[in-house]
């Protein structure tokens, strides 16, 4: 084993951290905190860059929480999130928050809703009972906590849940002081652990916040050039981002609904042509091909950008079930009240079938009533006989 007592060369502090025991026996052995503060730095450079070892830190968090200052615990979180594993993870997470002291330090609570914010990705069943624990503690965070306890211990956390639930204090948000985070987040947890009403309520928040985010973030540009006094932009900024965070919640919800839900979520987004659900559903299509006829029905939708998007998954998926299912769609916009439906569906079954598509042009000129729409397809047809 090598200590740091001293001056160390780079290869030196490689070889420390090169494995889990190493780094955990020499924060024991280390003689006093800056060299203690030395091997934490070298691990948590290396864990950043080679997004290894994660599991690890998190465990010497519980017995060191001083060594992870909150600058250092938010580099760990950005990380972690995007390239952290549920089987190391979950397990060291059990270590970090089954941790109990008699009085917790400033530290102790920093790496608590550090867990605790984990926990609502990387948490397993074992965490269930330790969460539940924790919901009397009130040094945790119940903005992470409840929704963390909705989608670990399910509909059984219900009880404990609705203890923190408020509905009628929620108030649309303008200002800070409209915030209401923890009966929020109790409404995130009982959508989490499966009640109906909740998602309801969750969904309606999600369109909220979609909707209001970029006025929010205006209000600390506008704040910070103009002069406003930091009390007001620190105001704003707290609008912001607990709006952001609800948008965040929401959306981890909605990635960890099953087909069933999926096919039911796009069936309202068309029935309310909401923007939230509407955005999020064509995001999840280009990022989950797989979920393809999940999404199918989107072609029903209102917005035309909305159908181009999916017909275009749809002709990159070479699935011949969905693209039959497109190309009746297509032929039966031909037949639309609205212009640009019908300018579209010729359009797309000419991608489809070159042919198919001259003989839906052909026909729809014969009587189509709009002028711009003639113009669009007199293009097409003029195009195709150039190639």
């Amino acid at each position: 084993m090598i200590l740091l007592s001293g001056p160390s060369s780079g290869q030196d502090l490689d070889d420390l951290i090169d494995g889990d025991a190493e780094l955990r026996d020499s924060i024991d052995l280390a003689e006093d905190d800056a060299e203690k503060e030395k091997i934490i730095k070298g691990a948590v450079a290396k864990a950043l860059k080679e997004r290894i070892g994660f599991g690890t830190l998190i465990e010497v968090m519980s017995v060191e929480p001083g060594l992870f200052p909150p600058d250092r615990l938010e580099q760990l979180t950005s990380v972690i999130t995007k390239h952290g594993k549920q089987s190391e993870i979950a397990g060291a997470l059990v270590k970090l928050l089954g941790t109990e002291r008699a009085v917790l330090s400033p530290s102790d609570i920093n790496v608590l809703n550090f867990g605790v914010r984990l926990s609502l990705l990387f948490g397993g069943p074992k965490l269930a009972n330790v969460l539940t624990r924790l919901a009397g503690n009130d040094a945790v965070d119940k903005e992470w906590l409840l929704p963390a306890i909705g989608r670990i211990a399910g509909p059984k956390s219900l009880a404990l849940i609705n203890r923190y639930r408020s509905d009628a204090s929620i108030i649309s948000l303008g200002n800070h002081q409209n915030i209401r985070a923890v009966a929020c987040a109790a409404i995130i947890g009982a959508a989490f652990a499966g009640e109906a009403d909740a998602k309801g309520k969750l969904l309606a928040f999600y369109e909220e916040d979609v909707v209001d985010l970029p006025r929010f973030s205006f209000y600390v540009t506008w704040g910070i050039t103009d002069g406003q006094p930091a009390s007001a932009i620190r105001q704003a900024e707290r609008l912001r981002d607990y709006c952001a965070q609800r948008i965040w919640l929401a959306e981890h919800y909605l990635d960890s609904l099953n087909t069933a839900d999926l096919e039911q979520l796009v069936g309202l987004a068309v029935q309310s042509n909401a923007l939230s659900l509407t955005t999020y559903l064509v995001r999840r299509l280009e990022r989950s091909p797989q979920e393809l006829n999940s999404f199918v029905s989107l072609l029903d939708h209102a917005c035309i950008i909305v159908k181009a998007r999916v017909a275009e998954a749809i002709l990159r998926s070479k699935d011949t079930t969905a693209q039959q299912k497109l190309e009746k769609k297509l032929h039966a916009l031909t037949q639309s009240v609205f212009g640009i439906e019908r300018a579209f569906a010729v359009e797309q079954i000419y991608d489809m079938n070159r042919e198919q598509g001259l003989s839906a042009a052909e026909k729809l000129l014969a009587t189509e009533p709009n002028e711009l729409v003639r113009i669009q397809i007199q293009e097409l047809v003029a195009r195709s006989r150039k190639d």
